[in-house]
């Protein structure tokens, strides 16, 4: 992309692990069929609600969702919180797209194009009880071998706080990721240079998908000229940027 600067960007998405896609009423028709079983229903309803949370657009709701045990996996918790915003803008801006100009808007390439949605929706079709295994307070989902292998393939930590059930981050995955500025800010941590990348980033986004909104912009090759425009204006910034979700 850029022979002086170094962007590798490899999925800053909370569960990533797929191109993002379709739109309006994915989780329609998955209905439970299996006996009542509230744990497993407490850990399809968070994969529902986040489903729920992209099609609303709700950061605040959809950050809720998400767990960690202060004293182990705060950071990991931190850094999720903050790559949700990048994950719901990506999503925003291609759903925008495939509103006004039909699929031929599902082959755009946003900056994260890997989102806990459609792995949401993923498990929600393959999972069964059977698939999890009860731990009190904790229940582990491990995505089946003998299906397909799914869009994660790695065990899913869910965790009951309270009345509601939540996905313990900090026992499912962890990020590794290197923001390098070209101009180095003092005092700043290595968080926050997350933190305002994703940021600025999700900014960008979400004036794309106004911009559709608005008619300011009428085809996907325009969309897609827009969103190449923000890599241009990153690698200005940065020089490097290495983010990755990687299983626990």
């Amino acid at each position: 992309m850029n022979s002086g600067n170094r962007l590798i960007l490899t999925g800053v998405a909370c569960l990533a692990a797929v191109v993002c896609l379709p739109w309006p009423g994915r989780a329609e028709g998955i209905a439970s069929t299996e006996a009542a079983n509230p744990k497993y229903e407490g850990c399809r309803g968070v994969l529902l609600a986040m489903i729920d949370d992209f099609e609303r657009d709700d950061l605040g709701a959809l950050k809720s969702l998400y767990y960690a045990d202060p004293a182990t996996g705060q950071e990991t918790l931190d850094e999720a919180r903050i790559g949700a915003e990048l994950d719901l803008a990506s999503y925003r801006v291609v759903k925008t797209s495939v509103g006004h100009f039909g699929t031929s808007a599902e082959g755009l390439s946003p900056m994260d194009s890997k989102n806990s949605e459609a792995v949401a929706l993923d498990l929600l079709a393959r999972l069964r009880p059977e698939d999890l295994q009860d731990r009190g307070d904790e229940v582990v989902v491990v995505p089946p071998e003998d299906r397909s292998p799914g869009l994660w393939p790695h065990p899913i930590y869910f965790r009951q706080v309270g009345n509601d059930w939540k996905i313990d981050i900090g026992r499912t995955l962890r990020y590794e990721y290197k923001i390098v500025r070209i101009n180095p800010v003092a005092g700043e941590s290595k968080q926050q240079t997350l933190d305002r990348c994703i940021h600025e980033v999700a900014e960008k986004y979400n004036v794309i998908a106004d911009d559709i909104d608005k008619g300011k912009i009428t085809d996907v090759i325009a969309v897609q000229a827009r969103m190449d425009e923000v890599f241009v204006e990153l690698a200005s910034e940065y020089r490097q940027i290495n983010l990755e979700t990687l299983p626990r």
